[in-house]
């Protein structure tokens, strides 16, 4: 048995820029293959430990083909995020993130089309920015190489999000060089709840106009 397994995977501190994810399906030059893998009922605990920041390493799974889903998953005390990096027509749902309020936890950073995210829990999460609990990037539309594809057709249904800092960004530009000016399009935001226990947490930030097309509706914020 790998020393790994035998220890749940915890503890992983490798830090470096890419290549540490606990899982990867595909890569860039594959990322139009619809793989259809699922990755269902799992506990992430410390799959990418970073105290004070998110890890160098970004991503405990990064997807990189199509039709993918990420089901009934724990990802607990986790400095990185479950990235859709590449690919289309992913599904994320019913899945728990439990960021212990780490400024380096995270939860889903959104690139490309046709994801739906749903029905998840995100619990203290405490990143912002490129570490926003639940984030979709600004990119181009058609692109199909190592950049970042435009988001569009994403539906965010029924998650809840409680006690974190950053929990929807929209448009945020990671600033790679890469000359990216497509924000993100036809989103479905319904039924979200934010919940928090103090003013310094935020509900949306919006670094582009997302707002003009696609459905808002039913998002409710409470603040005691």
């Amino acid at each position: 048995r790998d020393p790994l397994w035998s220890r749940g995977l915890g503890d992983v501190y490798k830090r470096q820029s890419n290549g540490w994810e606990t899982i990867r399906i595909s890569d860039s030059s594959k990322q139009e293959f619809q793989m259809a893998c699922k990755i269902d009922s799992n506990y992430f605990f410390k799959s990418m430990v970073n105290p004070g920041s998110l890890a160098l390493e970004k991503e405990i799974i990064s997807n990189k083909s199509r039709k993918n889903e990420y089901t009934n998953n724990v990802f607990d005390a986790c400095d990185g995020q479950l990235t859709l990096r590449h690919g289309r027509d992913c599904l994320v749902e019913n899945n728990w993130f439990l960021g212990k309020r780490s400024v380096g936890a995270s939860g889903v950073r959104v690139i490309g089309t046709g994801h739906v995210v749903r029905n998840n829990l995100f619990h203290e999460v405490g990143g912002e920015g490129y570490a926003s609990t639940l984030v979709a990037m600004l990119g181009g539309y058609g692109i199909v190489n190592n950049q970042y594809e435009g988001v569009e057709n994403i539906v965010i249904e029924g998650n809840r999000f409680i006690n974190c800092a950053q929990p929807i960004s929209l448009g945020y530009d990671n600033r790679r060089g890469e000359e990216y000016d497509d924000a993100p399009r036809n989103l479905t935001v319904v039924n979200n709840q934010v919940l928090s226990d103090g003013d310094e947490y935020k509900m949306f930030r919006l670094s582009s106009d997302v707002t003009t097309t696609g459905t808002w509706s039913g998002n409710t914020y409470y603040n005691s």
